[in-house]
């Protein structure tokens, strides 16, 4: 959307933000589109009692302003019973460090957020983006962006009719009825004989039908089968035997395993080393930005990630949403990927070894044979997650979700679990673990042939 052809003169916008530095900028950036209307508070719970006379299309929040919690602000605002506009259009302002809460923001109700510090062009098109067609965010394990099932139209939705699916069920069809019975044959009425002082009561003979003489044909005899000497078993097809060929087989090499090493050694190339905005001869930063926009269009607009092979080692992408990015073989070796939302996201034989993907949301994401050695991966959801044949060897995993994971053959020797949630005997007893494996409380590591 191009923002200069948006239509500003006809909007209203009220800003919380407790920071005086970013709020004065913000007002400076509003004042160069043609309002109708501007507030700007600094405490949270000022924000109601303005809206009541100030009817604003859409109220611009930081996740946690002062004087109200951001999450408890946005709950207020969404309250029927206190809030004067329960329907108006929010966006958030959002660190990179606060995935977690814009997750549960998504929850309550939200249509935009832009990621702090705030880029003015950015934040003016989230703006105009969120009032010109408005959408509700939403977050699960396998998307997260606008709602695309339930199109909002002003704050209301565009569908009025009725709710069949919720409130009518569908009419049970009618059971054809019965077949008229046959009806039954006349019974003849029973007589009574007299004889001298009592009546006996007299049946009719039984009807019987009449004989049918005609001859029944017999069927011809089974032959009698042949004993085994008489040639019953028949020899089956000749197989022919090879001779083993003395040939000596190829041994292949054994594959090399990483050893733990230490973190200088296996991080790889700093975040410094590598220009933030072009790593091995590609825009990391304008494919992100086209993978953000595809996802935000649900396809329409944008282009999909593909990062396969790719080597963009150290790169600075914390916070980034590759949520169902093709990432095959991608080296991200001592990558910065504290937040990063890589839902879905297919990182098949993927080098993160070392990253840091801390806080990360990785769930359902398909890691056969990722190579996860010594990263950090505290508090990181993985819940339904492929990690089959993957290396996690001396990964931390403090507080890490591991919910449904795939962990055949998982390389688990010298990690630490002993914090992580989620954790199943089941799962354990298909990974691979040696005797400096810590194991959470109640489970035990499978016993070895």
């Amino acid at each position: 959307m191009n923002t200069p052809a948006f239509d500003w003169s006809q909007r209203r916008i009220l800003v919380v933000e407790d920071d005086t530095e970013t709020l004065g900028r913000l007002r400076a950036l509003f004042a160069t589109v043609p309002l109708a209307g501007l507030e700007l508070v600094s405490d949270g719970s000022e924000a109601l009692p303005l809206l009541r006379r100030f009817p604003a299309d859409l109220v611009l929040i930081e996740a946690s302003p002062k004087g109200m919690d951001g999450l408890d602000l946005l709950r207020a605002l969404r309250n029927r019973e206190i809030s004067p506009n329960p329907d108006v259009l929010v966006a958030v302002m959002v660190s990179m460090t606060d995935a977690d809460r814009l997750r549960r923001m998504c929850g309550i109700g939200i249509e935009s957020f832009v990621r702090k510090p705030v880029e003015p062009d950015v934040l003016l098109t989230r703006v105009a983006q969120a009032i010109a067609n408005p959408h509700r965010f939403i977050s699960s394990l396998t998307y997260f962006g606008p709602d695309r099932r339930k199109p909002r139209v002003s704050g209301i939705d565009a569908y009025i009719g009725h709710e069949r699916r919720r409130t009518q069920k569908p009419a049970k069809q009618a059971m054809p009825p019965p077949p008229p019975a046959a009806p039954r044959p006349p019974v003849p009425p029973r007589a009574l004989v007299r004889s001298d002082d009592e009546a006996i009561e007299v049946k009719p003979a039984a009807i019987r039908p009449p004989v049918d003489n005609t001859p029944i044909e017999l069927a011809p005899p089974r032959p009698k089968r042949p004993e085994p000497d008489e040639g019953w078993f028949e020899p089956g097809p000749q197989v022919e035997h090879r001779a083993i060929s003395d040939e000596p087989l190829e041994v292949l090499p054994a594959k090399k395993k990483r050893d733990s090493g230490d973190w200088n050694e296996a991080l790889g190339p700093k975040p410094g080393d590598r220009d933030e905005e072009e790593a091995g001869g590609i825009d990391v930063q304008a494919i992100v930005a086209e993978h953000l926009e595809w996802l935000q269009s649900a396809g329409r607009t944008g282009t999909k990630a593909t990062l396969d092979d790719q080597d963009i080692s150290g790169a600075d992408l914390p916070g980034v949403n590759l949520s169902g990015a093709s990432m095959r073989n991608v080296r991200l070796s001592g990558a910065n990927l504290r937040g990063a939302v890589l839902q879905s996201a297919d990182l098949r034989g993927a080098d993160l070894s070392g990253a840091d993907i801390s806080q990360g949301d990785l769930a359902s994401s398909n890691m056969r044979r990722a190579d996860l050695s010594i990263a950090k991966l505290i508090g990181a959801t993985f819940a339904g997650a492929d990690l089959a044949w993957a290396s996690l060897r001396g990964a931390d995993l403090s507080g890490t979700d591991l919910r449904a994971v795939n962990l055949l053959d998982a390389d688990l020797a010298t990690t630490d679990l002993s914090t992580a949630t989620g954790l199943m005997q089941a799962q354990v007893n298909k990974a691979r673990m040696n005797v400096d494996t810590v194991l959470p409380p109640g489970l035990r590591r499978p016993a070895r042939e």
